[in-house]
């Protein structure tokens, strides 16, 4: 669990959304919002993400489903939802929370986060990364 520690101080001391630890390394940090940075990682990581550990300042089910169709061993964040831990724990994989919440909302507060409600009807997690991905397209589409 060292990489977790590792992966942790880091996301708290830097001030960046994520960073992924492996064998005592930093592989990877950014910065951003929402799934994108995650999103990202895992794509330009590929294989190489795999028995990572990851800190990621908040964690919904569809990040959660991220980390499992990477390979990630385990996961520190600030913020996670109940169905994150749960579907992290279900799969084997580390979860260490600050706070669990009832589910993500949306940066309003006025309901879930929308990549919430994408990813609640797929339990794949191919399938989900699929979703994400459309789901980032579109809103990359739909920006001005």
């Amino acid at each position: 669990m060292q990489d977790l520690q590792i992966a942790a101080e880091q996301l708290n001391n830097h001030g960046c959304s994520l960073v992924i630890v492996k064998e005592g390394r930093v592989i990877a940090r950014k910065e951003g919002r929402g799934i994108r940075p995650l999103f990202e990682t895992v794509r330009e990581l590929g294989e190489d993400i795999y028995g990572s550990s990851l800190a990621d300042k908040v964690i919904g089910r569809a990040a959660a489903m991220l980390c499992i169709y990477a390979g990630i061993q385990a996961v520190y964040t600030r913020m996670a939802s109940e169905s994150a831990v749960s579907v992290l724990e279900d799969s084997g994989i580390a979860v260490r929370a600050c706070e669990i919440v009832p589910a993500i909302l949306n940066r309003d507060m006025s309901g879930l986060c929308p990549m919430e409600k994408t990813i609640d009807i797929s339990s794949e997690p191919r399938d989900a990364v699929k979703l994400i991905e459309d789901f980032l397209e579109r809103i990359k589409t739909d920006s001005p």
